[in-house]
């Protein structure tokens, strides 16, 4: 069992801002902070923290939670390892007992430490052989060869898997890990007449760290006539582990805890094809480098160097045909993912890990300064690979229109399809109908993979009033026992806010939320997921208003929803008076419409809210992604207000 009041102490301990700023650009925005959501892609910031309440929220896809639940999201920790993550941060000693929970949460996060030591020791292993023993010679001669320095292979934590079939695998076994974890872990393959060997032989390792600098996968380049192959083949230049419990190639990148902070100072990053070509561009003066391990771009990397805090991305890759299919490739992505996009080429077809052994930092420099946009340089292939007759041009444009249909703003792609139709001498209107067919085609055939869309928005209707009166009790929790005592819940239409009102005036009547609401105490008791994600836009919108008129906007709100309620039970009258004019019964029709009358005296809701006979509305310029998102300011006889805009 987690110890009583634990986690609610680490909590209070924990700046909500700070651990979310490690991963997040954020910047203050009234009583929050806002930045881009690090969940799904997006252009205008949606994406809340709130240091007072201790949460987040992103209005746009509904994501959040507190410190904890974020650590988890965002570097796929356990909920005990995020809990002692944050404790180890404020200096909270996690007590003995804490471990002693739910037997299968136990098993797995053992699990998890288990794998985690095993590739901690592996690392080591490797280490030991290139820097130590007399079995990395081999590898310590090419990594001289290579211009790689000591102090560099330390840095990046090189290694070197000796040739033989099983020294991995017996070093370890002899630290009592078993066979299993190995193979789970992609360090050991089953031989088909039993035992393991290893995976990794006679090659150079990079080991793949986490954002927490952990290992959670390696990359082997073989040594030349090191490796031996059962069919006596050429080994692959490359091996990188499969994906584990650990690691997904697709989310992961090579050098990222040595590049992650010079990627946030300079907002820029340089990916590279190879694992050389990273050491040389590192090592020459341009640690913002990362290598996304021989895999195509996926839009789950993308969106992690914009969480990064990268705003550019340098391609700078092999100036060969591989090379320039993978920049192509690698744009849209990009794109999408709403970064800028360059496009370096060294001079005379060299690639980046060539410069190391020379020092060639000027090169490095020439390359990366004049390196034109992506667009840019496939326009100016294009004109060259065009020619001069119609056909050439009709495909530069059709390719053209590809990549310029990946542009997110509708400016940029007018602007960029003007410029590609004057570049090869085409009509624009042709050029455009062109982007627009390709435009089209990549909505209808490009599927996201899992995890790049944005979790669905809690499809939750909330009345305007009932969510004002949500929020003002939010504001000033002493308004909930007024609340309960007029059983203003029993009035609402929407479940989701009378259930966050029943659980707020819970908490009040009961003593614990007479001062303030904690956010955790009422989310933890909301049991349906889009239910809570409301009541987190309810809290931030309640920590932006503040207590101040809460009363006032209270009191308008309940009558409101009084007067809705009031609608709601005369609505039936309508049939029935026409039913009574019809068959010629004045005296009934009379009495029905008198009724009617009495119950629509008060004129309206938005007339209740407002004050006067109702509002003139007009939306708050810039008011998307913010929690008044939905707020219009309106003028009427009683003056300049505020509400929740529906429509």
């Amino acid at each position: 069992m987690i110890p009583a009041g634990f986690v609610r102490d680490l909590r209070d301990r924990t700046d909500i801002v700070d651990v979310v700023g490690a991963h997040v650009q954020l910047k203050r925005a009234g009583r929050s902070y806002v930045g881009l959501c690090p969940f799904h892609q997006e252009k205008t910031p949606s994406f809340h923290v709130n240091r007072e309440r201790q949460i987040y929220h992103c209005f746009g896809c509904q994501r959040g939670g507190d410190a904890i639940s974020f650590l988890m999201e965002m570097e796929g920790l356990s909920f005990t390892e995020a809990v002692r993550e944050l404790a180890a941060r404020v200096g909270l000693e996690v007590p003995e007992e804490f471990g002693r929970g739910r037997r299968s949460d136990v098993e797995s996060d053992q699990r998890r430490e288990r794998w985690h030591r095993v590739m901690e020791e592996a690392q080591a292993f490797f280490r030991r052989m290139l820097l130590e023993e007399a079995d990395g010679a081999p590898a310590r001669a090419y990594l001289a060869e290579r211009g790689v320095s000591r102090e560099l292979a330390e840095r990046f934590g090189l290694g070197f898997a000796p040739p033989a079939w099983d020294r991995l695998v017996g070093a370890l076994q002899a630290r009592r890990h078993s066979p299993q974890d190995l193979e789970t872990m992609g360090l050991a393959v089953p031989r088909s007449g039993g035992g393991h060997y290893d995976r990794f032989r006679g090659r150079l390792m990079f080991p793949v760290l986490d954002v927490r600098g952990r290992v959670i996968a390696f990359s082997g380049r073989v040594l030349p006539g090191m490796e031996e192959r059962k069919d006596g083949g050429e080994p692959a230049k490359y091996i990188n582990s499969p994906e584990t419990p650990l690691y997904r190639k697709g989310r992961s990148f090579l050098g990222l805890p040595q590049a992650r902070q010079e990627i946030r100072t300079r907002r820029s990053v340089v990916l590279v094809e190879g694992n050389f070509d990273l050491l040389a561009v590192h090592a020459l003066g341009h640690p913002e480098v990362l290598a996304p391990l021989g895999t195509a771009l996926t839009p789950e990397q993308a969106t992690a160097l914009a969480r990064l805090g990268a705003e550019t991305v340098i391609l700078l890759l092999d100036p060969d045909a591989a090379g320039r299919n993978a920049a192509r490739k690698d744009f849209p992505v990009l794109s999408a993912a709403g970064l800028g996009v360059r496009w370096a080429r060294l001079p005379e077809g060299r690639d980046p890990g060539a410069l190391l052994p020379g020092s060639e930092r000027d090169v490095l420099e020439q390359a990366l300064a004049s390196a034109p946009t992506f667009l840019e340089a496939a326009l100016r292939e294009a004109v060259l690979g065009a020619g001069e007759s119609p056909e050439g041009r009709a495909a530069a444009a059709r390719e053209l229109a590809s990549f310029i249909a990946a542009v997110p703003d509708a400016a940029e792609r007018d602007a960029q399809t003007f410029r590609a139709a004057a570049a090869l001498g085409i009509a624009r209107h042709v050029m455009h109908r062109e982007v627009e067919a390709a435009v089209r085609t990549s909505r209808s055939t490009v599927a996201e993979p899992a995890g790049t869309e944005p979790r669905p928005a809690a499809d939750l209707e909330v009345p305007a009033a009932e969510a004002l009166v949500v929020q003002a009790v939010l504001s000033s929790p002493p308004l909930a026992r007024t609340a309960a005592a007029d059983r203003v819940e029993d009035l609402f239409v929407s479940e989701a806010a009378r259930r966050v009102l029943q659980r707020v005036e819970a908490l009040v009547l009961e003593g614990s939320g007479e001062a303030g609401i904690v956010a955790e105490d009422l989310l933890d008791g909301l049991a349906d997921p889009a239910t809570r994600a409301w009541a987190r836009g309810a809290i931030l919108r309640a920590a932006e208003e503040g207590p101040e008129s809460a009363a006032e906007r209270f009191a308008r709100a309940v009558e409101a929803v009084r007067l809705a309620a009031e609608k709601r039970r005369t609505a039936p009258l309508g049939p029935r008076i026409r039913q009574a004019e019809a068959s010629g019964d004045s005296g009934a029709a009379v009495q029905l419409l008198e009724r009617k009358r009495q119950a629509v005296k008060a004129g309206g809701v938005k007339k209740i809210i407002y004050g006067g006979s109702g509002p003139r509305t007009r939306r708050v310029a810039g008011a998307r992604g913010r929690p008044g998102s939905g707020v219009v300011r309106s003028e009427g006889r009683g003056g300049r207000r505020e509400t929740v805009n529906r429509t």
